[in-house]
């Protein structure tokens, strides 16, 4: 398993018409590095999967069990968030149906211009 961490976070304000760099205010700097080193994080540690649950959606979580890498990790490690769905789908009703028949191409239909309508 790898983990990388950054050893030292450092913001400063600039402001263009002082030419001065003043440091941010302590609590709302700490704040922003701290979103910044999670976003880092989660960039390094994302996973894709598969799955036929109906009620999956972005921004949900779910907690993995019986995976032969996972389960070694603490309940904190196995919580996922879901952060995008991409459905694939195909249409079957032609395979299971007996006697189906065939899609019509009206490029190539069987009317001509003679023919009654």
């Amino acid at each position: 398993m790898r983990q990388l961490n950054t050893s030292e976070s450092k913001a400063s304000s600039w402001d263009y018409s002082t030419l001065s760099n003043l440091p941010q205010n302590a609590a709302h700097g700490e704040r922003i590095l701290n979103n910044q080193h999670q976003a880092i994080d989660a960039r390094l540690k994302q996973f894709h999967g598969e799955g036929s649950v109906r009620t999956a959606a972005p921004g949900t979580t779910f907690l993995l069990a019986d995976h032969p890498e996972h389960d070694r990790d603490m309940a904190e490690q196995r919580r996922f968030l879901i952060t995008a769905i991409t459905h694939h789908a195909c249409n079957n009703l032609g395979e299971t149906r007996i006697g189906t028949s065939p899609a019509v191409d009206p490029q190539k239909s069987s009317k001509t211009k003679d023919e009654p309508v």
